[in-house]
């Protein structure tokens, strides 16, 4: 899931994958694009993305990355999920 923490930002948060050591996370601008590292040697579930820019869509997916024997595999990528910063608006007071 992708929510909005303020105008500069995105938490991404995924579930937990049995026997993950760590997460990667990446991130695309077009939903079918080519997909750049954000993040890796995640340890939680969560991530804020501090890099966006405000009404700009952007797509992530999560790998699992196991460590089995002293290597490093990486486990297949999650559902894609996508996420939009919007300007916040200040709440109306009703007039007296």
């Amino acid at each position: 899931d992708v929510v909005q923490q303020n105008e500069n930002s995105l938490q991404i948060t995924w579930n937990a994958v049995e026997n993950a050591d760590s997460y990667t996370i990446y991130r695309c601008e077009e939903a079918t694009g080519t997909y750049t590292l954000l993040a890796d040697n995640l340890t939680t579930l969560k991530y804020i993305d501090t890099t966006v820019t405000t009404g700009k869509t952007y797509y992530y997916k999560v790998a699992p990355v196991l460590i089995t024997d002293e290597v490093t595999h990486r486990g297949d990528y999650s559902s894609v999920v996508q996420g939009k910063t919007r300007l916040s608006v200040p709440a109306r007071h009703p007039s007296s």
